[in-house]
């Protein structure tokens, strides 16, 4: 094709308001990806009946719970990590010895996510800064008080990208 007969096409075009490049169909590997992240988000999503009513109790937004536990745990009510955080919100047991009622059971959802709300709250009462609360939620309180500039970059900035998926969440 000639430069003068593209020139017609693309003006054609333009006039026409087709200006957007033919759309490819997604890769298998791009489905996959996005079939995963689907589920990822049902997951976490299934567990409002749950984080709801922690949050006004606790008055943490409900976003920043489903952020929280989308990066802790996908979703998994029974997770457990190789540090040995366990349940939806990843509850260290002697975290949830002081925050889960009753604390017998770390993998119940509804106890887990009061006991995770209920931190949260705490640390942003005790901090007034989501950063400063994301950290000492994933490294803990004394490492954050030694060294209050070593923010855990990696962990803060997942759930900060997690955050508008749920922002509209209610």
């Amino acid at each position: 094709m000639n430069k003068k007969k593209a020139l017609g096409l693309l003006v054609a075009g333009l006039l026409l308001g087709s200006t957007r490049a033919p759309t490819r169909a997604p890769t298998p590997t791009q489905k996959k990806k996005a079939d995963r992240e689907a589920d990822r988000r049902a997951r976490v999503l299934a567990a409002l009946p749950w984080v709801r009513p922690a949050c006004q109790r606790w008055g943490v937004p409900v976003a920043i719970v489903l952020a929280v536990l989308d990066v802790e745990s996908h979703g998994y009510p029974g997770a457990t990590s190789p540090a040995g955080a366990r349940g939806y919100m990843q509850l260290m047991p002697a975290t949830a010895a002081i925050y889960q009622h009753p604390p017998t059971n770390p993998y119940d959802p509804e106890s887990n996510i009061e006991g995770g709300v209920h931190l949260l709250a705490d640390l942003w009462a005790k901090y007034g800064d989501w950063w400063a609360v994301f950290t000492a939620y994933n490294a803990g309180p004394k490492r954050l008080e030694k060294n209050p500039k070593n923010y855990r970059m990696i962990y803060v900035s997942e759930v900060l990208a997690r955050y508008p998926i749920y922002a509209l969440v209610k």
